[in-house]
Order: C-alpha cells, then structure tokens, then sequence
C-alpha cells in the first residue's frame, strides 16, 4: 500500500466534516488477536506500527519485522531513556497496529545470535519495500543487532475460544 493509499481516507470527501475525517479508522481496526501467529500476521499486513512500553506511556511510531510467527524490533536512537530502556525493567506493553491494540511482553530473544541473520534480511526486505533502502546500514550495525527485541502476544484468547 502506497502512501497516497494510506493517507486517501484523510481527504475531505463531498459533505463530510473534519470530525468525520479525524474519527475514521483504518479497516480492522476492531479486530482481536487472539495468538502470536495472528499478532506477527497484522504486523505484517499492517502500514502503521506503534509500540508502548507499559500501559502509561504514549504510543510511538517504529518499523517491526516478522520472521515467521514472531515479531521483532530494534533501537534507531541511542539516547538515555528509550522504550528499550523501559522493558528492560518491565516487559509488558502494547503495539498499536492499524487501531488495533495488542498486549506484549517485550524480551530480548535467547537465541539473539542465531536469529538475527534473519531479522537482518527481514528489515531489508521491510524497508525495500517501504522505499527506505537508505536506512539499512543503521538496522544492522552492531548496536543495533544488540538492541533486538522480540515482542510476544500477551492477550488471553477470547473467552469463546
């Protein structure tokens, strides 16, 4: 999905009003993830990722990258207090995906070594992808690789499940 796709239902359309506009949701935005695999799913299907380190932080905008089931994603920014800071000294949080809000605890996968190599080819294969091929030589620099965060499905299944 191209950016004017994305930034389409913004326009002002015939009578509608600027409240209208503001209140619009993307499409699913009421769905409910009820596993890991449906979470790295809308990851993958979503255009906008949001990330929160516990329940009072404001949400953020970051890029994750899926490989297989599980969601992943790194520090671009190094400075003293990030949200990588913040789940080191607690893992709950959420992911904000398209209006769609998921429970999360973050982690620093065990197998970090071994997995990397392919969250490096899903970051380029994201970024190809969004035309940000520039960004790749920051996603795979050393502190970067040590950043890695796995964000795993939190929620409890619905009820009727």
């Amino acid at each position: 999905m191209s950016l004017p796709d994305v930034l389409a239902p913004f326009r002002l359309v015939g009578n509608m009003t600027r409240r209208q506009v503001v209140s619009w949701r993307p499409p699913g935005a009421d769905r409910v993830v009820s596993s890991q695999a449906e979470l790295a799913r809308l990851a993958d299907d979503t255009v906008l990722h949001r990330l929160r380190a516990g329940r009072t932080h404001r949400f953020i905008d970051i890029l994750f990258v899926t490989v297989g089931d599980r969601v992943f994603c790194r520090r671009y920014t190094f400075g003293a207090r990030s949200w990588y800071d913040v789940f080191q000294a607690n893992p709950d949080g959420q992911l904000w995906l398209d209006g769609t809000v998921v429970d999360i605890e973050a982690r620093v996968p065990d197998d970090l070594d071994d997995i990397n190599p392919a969250v490096n080819a899903a970051y380029e294969r994201t970024l190809r992808k969004i035309g940000a091929s520039m960004l790749m030589t920051g996603a795979v620099e050393d502190r970067a690789l040590a950043s890695t965060m796995e964000f795993v499905f939190a929620g409890q299944p619905p009820s009727n499940a």
